[in-house]
Formats: structure tokens, sequence, C-alpha cells
């Protein structure tokens, strides 16, 4: 089961919910390829899914920031592995900037800079599980 956070600023007016983890829908990953946005992503996890069908598969919503300009984004964090090696793992841009985003846990989202103020003043709250 997911959850769902919201973000907000307690210095000024931003605002943002994500979608986290995943939901029973979320048995097999090309089930949910489709939520990747970008179509390279996507043909290069399914051709490493069929080049390696034994390899497993970890993934799930989660948030990422963007290291140069501090928005923050909802992606599918995929990684493909098989005995012990990565094969493949989603690196995604920021749309603004074109830097490469960095994965970033709840408790680091908490001290990140907000996105429109750039204080490090990001309050969490749950506010909903999904499936």
């Amino acid at each position: 089961m997911g959850t769902g956070i919201r973000v907000k600023c307690n210095n000024c007016s931003y605002r943002r919910s994500f979608t986290l983890g995943v939901g029973m829908m979320y048995d097999d990953l090309r089930a949910v390829l489709s939520v990747i946005k970008e179509p390279g992503i996507r043909v290069a996890i399914q051709d490493n899914i069929d080049a390696h069908p034994s390899a497993r598969r970890e993934y799930e919503h989660t948030v990422y920031a963007c290291p140069e300009c501090h928005t923050l984004h909802e992606r599918l964090y995929v990684r493909l592995s098989e005995m012990g090696a990565v094969l493949y793992q989603a690196e995604y841009r920021c749309p603004h900037c074109g830097k490469v985003l960095k994965r970033i846990s709840e408790k680091s989202l908490r001290k990140h800079p907000c996105p429109k103020c750039g204080q490090k003043t990001l309050n969490l709250n749950e506010e909903l599980l999904w499936d």
C-alpha cells in the first residue's frame, strides 16, 4: 500500500502533494510503465526486462529533488539488478534546468530548501493511503 504526503513551506505559499510507494496494481513493472512520462526511459526499462527476464525489479513512486534549482518531482524509481550487479537504474532530468534529479528520502526532504523561497522550512504531513 502506498502513502500520500503533503509538503508545505512554513515560510511561503509553497504546497505540493506526492504519491509514494506502490499500490495493488504494481505487482508487475510492465503494468505500470505507462506512469513514466519520459519515453526513452520507458523503452530502456522494457528493453532491459526483455533482455534479463529474471532480473530483480525494484520500483516505487518516490520524490526526486533537483540539486541546482531545488524543485521537487514525483517519479517512479526503477532499478533492475541480477546477481548483485545493477543492470539499469532510471535517471531523470529536471525539466527546468536539465540537471540529473536525485532521489530524496522523507527525512532529507524535511531539510531540503523550499523550491519557491529557498528556506529550509518544509513541513511534511501524511495525507492518505492508496492502493
